[in-house]
């Protein structure tokens, strides 16, 4: 089970970062999804399964579960590691605002629309993996 929350850590750590995050923020990451010890289902074990199996698809499905309301494991198990990474001192700057150029909101509009595709994209992606047999 440790291997698998590893794993989980690894690429809940790279979705967020964009990067591989330290081995002392996967470490926290399993311990406290250990020690939680919270019940999973089986539709919510196939999603989880899934998303290690495609990490490239952590973006679509965390999107999709965003709009359906549910408040699933796999999302509750994201933002237990963006909790995790927002308290290292080494990924301070990537949670703390910045000064943009007043053209960055091209970019936030740009950013708005393709979140609004990739979430419609991830929700049915989320209804057909939970309702696979």
């Amino acid at each position: 089970m440790s291997k698998d929350l590893s794993i989980q850590a690894l690429i809940f750590g790279r979705y967020l970062l964009k990067k591989v995050p330290s081995k002392k923020s996967q470490d926290l990451y399993v311990h406290i999804i250990q020690a939680s010890d919270v019940a999973i289902t089986a539709k919510e074990l196939r999603l989880l399964s899934f998303t290690v199996r495609h990490p490239r698809l952590v973006g679509f499905i965390d999107s999709g579960l965003a709009i359906s309301g549910s408040m699933s494991e796999v999302r509750r198990r994201i933002y237990v590691m963006l909790a995790v990474l927002e308290c290292q001192p080494e990924y301070a700057d990537k949670f703390l605002a910045k000064d943009q150029p007043w053209w960055y909101v091209f970019y936030i509009l740009y950013v708005g629309l393709r979140s609004a595709i990739k979430a419609t994209l991830g929700f049915i992606l989320v209804k057909m993996v939970v309702s696979w047999p």
